[in-house]
């Protein structure tokens, strides 16, 4: 008998068992399995069985249905401990609680370790293997377990070996620490199939199987959205509205999820907001990550579902506290509306706005081209371009 464990989401730690052909999942109360979160669409996705497993099938749902931090497209047959999240909020773990066979006599059983496999991240494929009796984990080269993302401490982490397994606890990082969705703030024990996550967007699995979740994720498609507005947005001092309606493409209440967005109130005002596009994430990493090491607090919205309430009330609380922007200008970045929008709210409250340009425009939109603060990308020497970009943020500082 398959089963599915909620790791994260209104139900933690429930278990949901699938004995059916056919078993469905979703909102809706004709579903096998209903789970009531607003993540979760009334038909979300259906479980069918094949000889004695499972394939995983989404219905259409809005949020998505993702299997080890890869969207589902079609179907996709279901491994052991196999993380399966809905939408931003809900994860599972599978099980399909196959019967083991025993070794003969003779074969000595497999010695086995617990591992921790990067799910979400810069290096989604990496496992490591958990041998030692203790390991810190961070984004310096001196820890054990380097991972090198904008979101992860210096020093994030640290795992002790105990009898029972590892303890997990958090070394006072800045972006926090999670476990299976519930905040560190005293050491933890870990067990098979917990979820943990550094800062808002690295997650990593604790399994004993680590062929089973260590699947490469397809590429995530940085196309840019076309601007398909047949008049420009006049945006208004105070219109927030305007910036609802018009980055998210229609009126939203900005309710955050269960999720949430990770910020408390009044977190971000000495941030600096870091205005880009997807596509040019491979120059943004870098560069915040520059700008952090050099005690500069900046914010971007990377961590969050593009479109999302939790993404939506992030933005609009970054808009109003960060102090100065930074717009990474490039040809894709200018076509986006939501980026078109957002410096558009920093030029008319008279914020600072400085303008990197990353690649050239044939010409810059009038609020950035009416700022004198513009450094141009040399590819040849990016820590000239970082060093310079600190000094005009400095420059500017309140």
């Amino acid at each position: 008998m398959a089963r599915l464990t909620m790791r994260r989401g209104p139900y933690s730690g429930r278990v949901y068992q699938i004995t059916k052909e056919v078993t469905t999942l979703g909102r809706g109360n004709k579903n096998h399995i209903i789970i009531e979160d607003y993540e979760v669409s009334r038909h979300h996705c259906r479980f069918i069985q094949v000889m004695n497993d499972y394939e995983i099938h989404d219905l259409g749902s809005v949020n998505g249905t993702f299997i080890n931090g890869q969207r589902l497209e079609g179907s996709r047959l279901l491994r052991t401990s196999c993380l399966i999240e809905l939408g931003n909020s809900i994860t599972f773990e599978y099980d399909p609680e196959h019967t083991e066979t025993q070794p003969d006599g003779d074969t000595q059983p497999e010695e086995k370790h617990p591992y921790l496999v990067v799910v979400r991240g810069t290096d989604p494929e990496v496992v490591f293997k958990l041998t030692d009796e203790t390991y810190t984990i961070g984004r310096d080269l001196a820890n054990d377990i380097v991972i090198q993302d904008p979101e992860v401490s210096r020093r994030h982490v640290k795992m002790q070996k105990k009898p029972q397994g590892y303890l997990i606890e958090d070394v006072g990082s800045t972006n926090g620490t999670w476990l299976n969705g519930t905040r560190l703030s005293v050491a933890e024990q870990l067990h098979p199939g917990d979820i943990i996550k550094l800062g808002a967007q690295v997650r990593l699995h604790y399994t004993m199987q680590p062929s089973d979740v260590r699947h490469k994720p397809a590429p995530i498609d940085f196309k840019a959205r076309e601007d398909t507005d047949e008049y420009r947005v006049q945006f208004q001092a105070n219109d927030t509205d305007t910036l609802k309606r018009n980055i998210i493409g229609s009126s939203v209440q900005t309710k955050t999820s269960k999720l949430g967005t990770g910020l408390l109130p009044g977190v971000l005002e000495n941030h600096v907001f870091i205005a880009y596009s997807r596509a040019d994430w491979q120059v943004v990493a870098p560069m915040v990550m520059y700008l952090q090491d050099a005690k500069i607090d900046v914010w971007t919205d990377q961590y969050l579902t593009e479109g999302s309430k939790d993404w939506m009330a992030a933005v609009e609380q970054a808009l109003r506290e960060c102090w100065l922007m930074v717009v990474v200008v490039s040809p894709t970045a200018m076509r986006e509306r939501q980026v078109r929008l957002k410096h558009h709210y920093f030029y008319n409250r008279e914020k600072p706005i400085i303008s990197l340009i990353y690649r050239p425009v044939p010409q810059l939109p009038e609020n950035l081209k009416k700022s004198r603060q513009k450094i141009p990308f040399d590819k040849d020497n990016p820590e000239k371009v970082y060093k310079k970009l600190i000094f005009e943020i400095m420059h500017n500082r309140r």
